[in-house]
């Protein structure tokens, strides 16, 4: 048997497609901003990962779709008990969510971060 949803689907306001262009543009500043951050940080001070950030602006999106009265979607336990206030699902669980490009480039930062943590502190 094959499950479907209805979507009820709400009309899409001038304000709402404003609000998204602000939020939109807000998500990409902030996301810029603290990934430049991480990685200018040293080793030592990066206490978050690029995923988390992007994890994190998941914010801006959702600030949108409340204000435009989208309804919450149905999310397993562990997306409840992990992001509870992702209550439209947008989180990414990889970075594959968000680009096959930067599956590559992930792999790398945590290559070269789990490197440069050994020479400096050994095994």
């Amino acid at each position: 048997m094959i499950a479907t949803l209805e979507w009820q689907q709400k009309p899409v306001t001038d304000d709402v497609r404003a609000a998204a262009g602000s939020a939109g543009r807000d998500a990409e500043a902030h996301v810029a901003g603290r990934l430049r951050a991480l990685f200018d940080a040293d080793i030592d001070a990066q206490a978050t990962t690029p995923l988390s950030i992007l994890r994190d602006a998941v914010s801006f999106p959702t600030a949108v779709l409340r204000q435009a009265g989208a309804d919450a979607v149905r999310r397993d336990m562990y997306a409840v008990e992990a992001f509870p206030d992702d209550e439209f699902a947008l989180t990414p669980a990889s970075l594959a969510d968000v680009s096959e490009d930067l599956v590559e480039l992930g792999i790398r930062w945590g290559a070269a971060k789990a490197w440069a943590h050994k020479e400096r502190h050994g095994s």
